[in-house]
């Protein structure tokens, strides 16, 4: 009986470390995923961007518009 009981007790172990390992491992890649999509973010467009050079767009065009008219 006590064989068994210490062959239980290291079956265990062993899953309980196995599946311990597995966790980590899952953890860690999500963790990876993470950061990237955070770095990919930081490096993305927002609709703010955008607009400044829309605008931006409108006064170069209304400028050249207007000194093609003077000509």
């Amino acid at each position: 009986m006590d064989k068994l009981q210490d062959l239980l007790l290291t079956l265990s172990a062993t899953v309980a470390g196995l599946c311990t390992w597995i966790v980590k491992r899952l953890w860690g890649r999500i963790d990876k995923i993470e950061s990237d999509i955070h770095t990919l973010q930081a490096h993305q467009l927002t609709k703010n961007d955008l607009d400044k050079i829309v605008d931006i767009q409108h006064l170069i065009l209304q400028n050249l518009l207007s000194q093609k008219r003077r000509d």
